[in-house]
């Protein structure tokens, strides 16, 4: 689906267009003038290089370090588009995604969550539980990844398949009701043992349901993930390892009564979700 925005001056007059295609939040191509520049991205949808589409011609360009701060560039005012696809201001240094503004020099947001808790981090002021590297936050809530991440299943594309620590994924998780009711199935298991002789608690089904479903609320991850299988380890130390395994498939998306297949459009992929917490 390809959408369009401008910019028009004090009287109305059209400035520039701003065409998007692959992008919901950085455009495509701008038409300036009867001009047609091509507008290129990297992983993390920063806009690098302008480049006019009839010459090849570079016309502005960007460069950042891994918070998104410019550290070089040319003709950088030409178009607004700048890391992970925000509004560049740089007047104040800020980068507006949506709901919030980010100071790339902090590597933080200037606003806490407007959804509070519920965004799924501890630190709301954090951005992308400082991993800029692997993960964009477009609007400054976890809603978003959640969002793409259901579109590209459904059309096929592959998804991310290993959530570690400290992404917004699995701090989502950490406190989902089936992970809590495998905790409590684990020390039960274990209960009068030391952390020595504790054994593993594996194949834990967390079924999600309808009652998931309210339960989860406005957590997107559990929302996404649906039911899941939980294994958790002891290691020797009191702590323990917490393992999750999702099959994103169109069984689980409606509901365990329709089919499932590998591969193409609604076909199962799977995906792991881990960390290690002090156990009990």
């Amino acid at each position: 689906m390809t959408k369009w925005d401008c910019t028009v001056d004090s009287a109305g007059n059209l400035l520039t267009r701003y065409v998007y295609a692959t992008h919901t939040n950085v455009p495509d191509y701008l038409v300036r003038n009867g001009v047609t520049y091509r507008l290129v991205t990297d992983e993390r949808g920063s806009v690098r290089l302008v480049v006019n589409a009839s010459t090849g011609a570079v016309v502005s360009s960007l460069n950042y370090d891994v918070w998104g701060n410019v550290t070089s560039s040319t003709n950088a005012t030409f178009q607004p588009f700048g890391f992970a696809g925000g509004l560049r201001d740089d007047a104040t240094n800020l980068t507006h995604f949506g709901a919030r503004e980010y100071a790339p020099e902090l590597g933080r947001w200037t606003r806490k969550d407007p959804i509070g808790f519920n965004g799924g981090l501890t630190d709301l002021y954090g951005y992308v539980a400082n991993d800029p590297v692997n993960w964009v936050d477009e609007d400054g809530h976890t809603w978003k990844e959640s969002s793409m991440y259901f579109g590209k299943w459904l059309i096929g594309w592959p998804i991310p398949t290993d959530f570690g620590p400290g992404t917004n994924q699995v701090e989502d998780m950490k406190n989902a009701q089936g992970v809590q009711d495998a905790r409590d199935a684990f020390y039960a298991k274990n209960n009068g043992k030391i952390c020595t002789s504790r054994s593993a608690l594996t194949n834990y089904k967390a079924s999600f349901g309808l009652s998931g479903l309210w339960d989860a609320g406005w957590n997107s991850t559990q929302q996404f993930i649906g039911s899941y299988r939980v294994d958790i380890t002891p290691n020797t130390d009191g702590t323990v390892n917490i393992n999750l395994t999702n099959s994103t498939s169109f069984t689980s998306f409606s509901y365990g009564i329709g089919p499932s297949w590998d591969g193409g459009p609604g076909g199962t992929q799977t995906q792991v979700y881990h960390w290690t917490e002090q156990g009990r």
